[in-house]
């Protein structure tokens, strides 16, 4: 794990409103989705702002590009706390992390990640019980996990699977593609030779020879399709996997009302930093070149691909999510049938509504 803190300016002005407001657009959210919220310190009978200068929030992300994007972006300079950056290298071990209050937030798990760790816990998830809350949705433009085969393999499609190896990594979406391409066609990890590795290593595991298929994002696939050395077999959308991002916190920060007022702000701020995000892709493409090592040729494709918008814990997505729940259930990948409304805190949905609807981010309508 890598980590790094960055203290962030201040606007004293601008941070009153926008905490005010966010406070605000949480009590909000409580009131009408009926998710629990921390109810902030009192004086008397107005509530109290809390002090956000004296708050460090611990965010955890998987590779470093999510924290240089953001600091590109400008949009997180004027922030009343201070952020603390810590890189890991795939879900599962930043998941142990958020468990073990050793960072705030994860804000790049997949949204299999909180399911695994809910199923994997030594008590069942209860809304009251929950180490951690999944409290915003990062939805993809495109679909961003696809499953790959090597052009020399000969594999066209997952039905070639059987008996070739197949590379994927641990503890989130990733894994449940590797399962649910399994069942796709009709096979058990016993018909593969499975290969597991880092996130961080999928690029060049592939680029070696090293497997005959690879579960991965698209942003590692593009230079492989471009270059011809690669096909794709399956997407996320061929084997029914929602593929969402989730931005999740401990409850332990939740129940705090300062770090809680930091989280609405931060959410708030996503909202605008997903609105520039496209219209700044070349800024980006550069970006992932030095920091994410993407050939120039291809980082304009690999920014495009991996556009996303901040959206609401929706009873719709909660919904998809425990049917991809309780199909992992029926392959085996998780052993007993978990409730994953326990993973979700929708207090937070007005605030990434209202984010959303003043920076023209187009709103899902599932």
């Amino acid at each position: 794990m890598k980590g790094s803190t960055t203290r962030l300016a201040r606007n004293r002005r601008g941070v009153v409103v926008l905490v005010a407001l966010s406070l605000g657009l949480t009590a909000a959210a409580c009131s009408s989705s009926g998710g629990s919220a921390a109810t902030p310190a009192t004086s008397g009978t107005a509530a109290a702002t809390p002090d956000l200068s004296k708050v460090t929030l611990r965010l955890g992300q998987i590779t470093a590009s999510e924290s240089a994007q953001i600091k590109a972006s400008g949009i997180f300079d004027d922030t009343p706390y201070k952020v603390s950056w810590s890189t890991f290298a795939g879900p599962a071990p930043m998941m142990t992390a958020l468990l073990a209050n050793a960072i705030d937030a994860g804000v790049n798990f997949g949204d299999v990640s909180v399911t695994l760790a809910n199923a994997n816990g030594a008590t069942p998830w209860t809304a009251e019980n929950a180490p951690a809350k999944t409290i915003g949705v990062l939805a993809t433009t495109y679909p961003i996990y696809e499953t790959i085969a090597t052009t020399k393999s000969g594999i066209t499609s997952l039905a070639d699977i059987k008996g070739k190896r197949y590379a994927y990594n641990n503890g989130g979406n990733i894994q449940a593609q590797y399962l649910l391409d399994l069942k796709k066609a009709g096979l058990t990890p016993d018909d593969v030779t499975p290969i597991v590795i880092q996130a961080a290593t999928q690029g060049s595991t592939f680029a070696a020879g090293a497997t005959d298929v690879l579960s991965t994002s698209t942003s590692v696939a593009v230079p492989f399709i471009a270059e011809g050395t690669a096909r794709v077999i399956a997407t996320q959308d061929d084997i029914g996997l929602p593929g969402l991002n989730a931005f999740v916190a401990s409850t332990k920060a939740l129940k705090d009302p300062a770090k809680r007022a930091a989280f609405s702000d931060v959410l708030t701020r996503l909202t605008k930093f997903y609105a520039w995000y496209p219209k700044n892709l070349p800024a980006l493409a550069k970006l992932s070149e030095t920091v994410g090592n993407v050939p120039a040729k291809y980082s304009l494709e690999e920014a495009k691909a991996i556009g996303s918008y901040l959206t609401p814990t929706t009873p719709e997505i909660i919904t998809k999510e425990q049917a991809l729940a309780d199909l992992l259930v029926e392959g085996g990948v998780i052993k007993t049938k978990v409730d994953v409304s326990a993973q979700y805190d929708q207090s937070f949905n007005a605030v990434i509504s209202a984010g959303n609807a003043a920076n023209g981010v187009p709103q899902p309508t599932s």
